[in-house]
């Protein structure tokens, strides 16, 4: 790991602040924060990473688990066909490769 690349995150009760618990309102209010935080945070290393051009979000529906959708995704992010789509600006009008030719898991409609 790159000390660039670090993110802490410290509390040691010296704010004297309320206790934050897990599942509480303010629990559930700090933990949506701070993954927007980090989200941005980690797609900002993506974009400014060496070499980088490109920047793309991969979106599957229709997955009938989190596991088979991130088995989709995966397998259209670690592609040499859609990479190389990608890289010389092939994709359809709207974003898409609809038919990428990568086999994927069965998908529920």
């Amino acid at each position: 790991m790159s000390t660039n690349d670090t993110c802490l995150i410290m509390a040691n009760g010296m704010a004297g602040n309320p206790l934050i618990t897990e599942g509480s309102l303010e629990g559930n209010a700090f933990a949506a924060l701070l993954n927007d935080v980090l989200l941005s945070l980690a797609k900002q290393i993506v974009k400014d990473g060496e070499g980088a051009t490109k920047f793309v979000t991969i979106r599957v529906d229709g997955a009938k688990d989190d596991a088979d959708a991130k088995r989709a995704a995966m397998s259209i992010a670690n592609s040499s066909l859609v990479k190389t789509a990608f890289s010389v600006r092939m994709p359809t009008g709207d974003g898409s490769l609809p038919q990428s030719g990568i086999p994927a898991p069965k998908l529920t409609s």
